[in-house]
């Protein structure tokens, strides 16, 4: 039983290792108006003096239309994502490690995934809640500043892509 869950744990840390590395290629953004509301959000194509492009968008976004800047995912979908994978994870190997009637202990293929389910959106949550603590996510108040924006600009060319 112990073995099914440390294999289960493992199969879990390292499906999300490799989601959280395949993450960092490009910088993801969410960009809002001057009222405060959410306009975009995607992978960033394109950073010129003057505008933001994103990737899978025609929108050119001009600096002057832009209020804030935040990168990275927000908390929520740190916590979604990683109970997905990991829950998703301890379930199949719940559904796979059900044991025999003659053995302890004993639970069938449903009740694996159940508590496969609990369990890694449990462990999902907690993980996720400690990588968005740490994941260092920058907020960029432009407010159609041109000064502001190439603050943006600058971090871009500089830290994000390096």
């Amino acid at each position: 039983m112990k073995r099914v869950f440390l294999k289960s744990a493992l199969i879990a840390l390292t499906v999300f290792f490799v989601y959280a590395a395949d993450a960092q290629y490009s910088l993801f953004v969410r960009v809002y108006d001057l009222q405060g509301n959410k306009i975009y959000k995607g992978n960033v194509a394109i950073v010129t003096d003057s505008s933001l492009q994103l990737e899978n968008s025609p929108t050119v976004i001009s600096a002057k239309n832009i209020g804030l800047i935040k990168t990275k995912h927000s908390y929520g979908h740190n916590v979604l994502m990683s109970s997905a994978i990991i829950g998703g994870s301890f379930a199949i190997i719940g559904a796979f490690g059900s044991f025999e009637k003659n053995s302890f202990p004993s639970f069938t293929a449903t009740q694996g995934v159940g508590a496969g389910l609990v369990i890694g959106v449990i462990d999902g949550i907690v993980i996720g809640s400690i990588t968005a603590l740490i994941k260092n996510s920058k907020t960029f108040s432009i407010n159609g500043n041109e000064k502001k924006w190439h603050q943006f600009y600058e971090y871009y060319y500089s830290d994000a892509i390096n």
